[in-house]
């Protein structure tokens, strides 16, 4: 039996790399970095040592955040305790900074700010910087006296100051009178900020027991429309660690007699959170091929002060597709039955439902991260689509803004989000998600055994470029060479794969607008479905009501060459 752990006090420690939640850099600064017009999206590099490399991604956000403040990157450094020295633990996206590092971050582009605190034992040093990609080669800066919750935040600026004048007398850009007058205007700052610090701080606690949804310790089970349903997160035991992602820890959980997965999200993530319950909680959300949702909650970590914010969905045991497929191979008849599930999942994303009488209206949406460990399995040839953080809602005559940036896991990224297009239009968005199916479908193909006696788990593009590809890998092999992941000769021969291959390399298309659309490849798996044989065919499904209001626009000639295949 798996070891139980009874929430009553933040996360189950399980290692203290996996406790931490991203530490609150509370320093100030003399001089606010100015962010001109134009300039609306932080690229910030990310990076997480329970990650695997392959899932690293290229995390985008605004510099100020409507309702939440500035944003900036941040760097979280732990002491190895063999050698003693500072190693990079997370990188990422700070969004919602409440001013807490902004104001302390210095306004040369190479610099930042960091500070040292003691947490559960452990050692860790917390940097930020205003400028995109700035946390990529951060380097900590020189030691600094340890701070706790009570210490003065003077050490940390003092060594900032330090460091920007160490770095100016090397390469000789400042003259030593404005190092000067810097230091001077410091020491300025630092009475002046105190204050505020001390506000911030009595603001933070307010805050956090006062949340975005009201019910510290409590998660709501269901949607909105039913809020008075409360359950107290004591109430919810955790297990066993199930998966640790960009956004958050996932643990197997139980509430009285129902698993459960419990997707913990840490400060810096709220707003993945909030997106995720967003998704959820639209109208007629609810699909067969959608991870169903269970409930949600907060609850502050007192071992840090910041809120966790929880969201629990199903448990389904057999885990991510990706986990699957590299443990079993698949037969002819899971590969498709596998790969309409998730057709008709993203097609249920990416339509719209009118209202009804019971009902409300449920906006398109377009994913943006479609890849095998965001598709669950709910048997051995179901899956439904998951991890909704870095969803896009299309709702009626809403501006969904003109600049978006590179977000989604890079190995999984359409050639025009490679090429750093950021002007797209929901349709356009939708097309970028038919890409990553296309590259989904291949992993399933490519573990079938019809394709080969002895298939190798292999994702995407691995023998291409290997397990952990950079950005510029990608965009050299998709955009400038224009390559796909293999398909063998022996597959093509294959009369059974024929449709399939076409299928899926029509998705990955380099011109967007000729990829199929997710009603159109549904379709095609059907008609698949319904010529199997005999003894393995499955019943075919009625013609989706949300797929036929599709074919009445721009899918009918999809449509038509589909008939015309043999």
């Amino acid at each position: 039996m798996p070891h139980s752990y009874r929430y009553t006090a933040g996360v189950p420690q399980l290692s203290t790399k996996l406790s931490v939640v991203i530490l609150v850099a509370a320093v100030v600064a003399t001089v606010p970095r100015a962010v001109s017009a134009d300039q609306a999206l932080l690229r910030c590099a990310f990076h997480n040592i329970t990650v695997p490399v392959e899932d690293e991604v290229t995390e985008d956000c605004k510099i100020e955040t409507p309702g939440h403040g500035p944003s900036f990157c941040f760097v979280l450094f732990s002491r190895n305790k063999v050698t003693q020295e500072y190693e990079a633990s997370m990188r990422g996206c700070w969004q919602g900074g409440e001013n807490q590092c902004v104001e302390g971050a210095h306004r040369d582009p190479d610099m930042g700010a960091c500070y040292n605190r003691k947490n559960n034992g452990a050692t860790m040093l917390f940097c930020c910087c205003l400028s995109s990609g700035c946390n990529r080669d951060f380097s900590p800066l020189p030691p600094m006296q340890t701070r706790t919750e009570d210490e003065d935040i003077e050490p940390s600026l003092k060594k900032l100051a330090d460091r920007s004048a160490s770095k100016a007398l090397e390469t000789g850009g400042i003259s030593f009178i404005y190092i000067i007058l810097a230091i001077g205007a410091l020491g300025v700052g630092t009475s002046l900020t105190y204050l505020s610090v001390l506000g911030f701080r009595k603001h933070r606690q307010i805050k956090d027991a006062q949340m975005h949804f009201g019910y510290d310790n409590k998660f709501s089970k269901g949607a909105q429309e039913h809020p008075g349903s409360m359950l107290q997160l004591d109430n919810v035991s955790l297990f066993d660690l199930a998966a640790q992602g960009r956004f958050g820890a996932v643990y197997r959980g139980r509430v009285d007699d129902t698993q459960v997965a419990v997707k913990i999200f840490p400060a810096g993530e709220r707003q993945s959170w909030e997106k995720e319950l967003e998704v959820y909680r639209l109208p007629q959300m609810e699909h067969a091929n959608i991870l169903s949702f269970f409930g949600t909650g907060t609850k502050i970590n007192p071992q840090t002060g910041l809120t966790e914010y929880w969201l629990l969905t199903t448990w389904h045991e057999q885990g991510s597709l990706y986990d699957f497929l590299c443990r079993n191979t698949i037969t002819y008849e899971q590969l498709l039955l596998l790969a309409d599930s998730i057709a008709k999942g993203v097609m249920h994303i990416h339509t719209d439902i009118p209202a009804s009488a019971t009902h409300g209206y449920k906006p398109a949406m377009a994913h943006r991260d479609i890849k095998s460990r965001n598709i669950i399995l709910k048997d051995e040839s179901t899956a439904c689509i998951a991890d909704f953080g870095l969803a896009i809602v299309f709702e009626s005559g809403a501006n969904i803004g003109e600049v978006h940036g590179q977000v989604g896991t890079r190995r999984y990224m359409a050639p025009e989000v490679l090429e750093g297009a950021i002007s797209f239009d929901q349709e356009a968005f939708q097309r970028i998600d038919m890409y990553a199916v296309s590259l989904v479908l291949w992993e399933m193909l490519s573990r079938t055994k019809d394709c080969d006696p002895f298939p190798k788990c292999r994702m995407p593009f691995e023998d291409q470029v290997g397990q952990h590809p950079t950005l510029e890998d990608m965009q050299e092999t998709v955009v400038n060479r224009k390559s796909r992941p293999p398909i063998r000769e022996s597959w093509r021969q294959n009369s059974k794969l024929s449709l399939l291959i076409s299928t899926l390399e029509e998705c990955w298309d380099a011109d967007a607008d000729a990829r199929l659309s997710a009603c159109t490849v549904h379709e095609r798996l059907q008609y698949l479905i319904g010529n199997l044989e005999p003894v393995e065919k499955k019943p075919v499904d009625s013609v989706d009501s949300e797929c036929t209001a599709l074919l009445q626009g721009t899918e009918s000639s999809d449509t038509f060459e589909m008939q015309q295949m043999p």
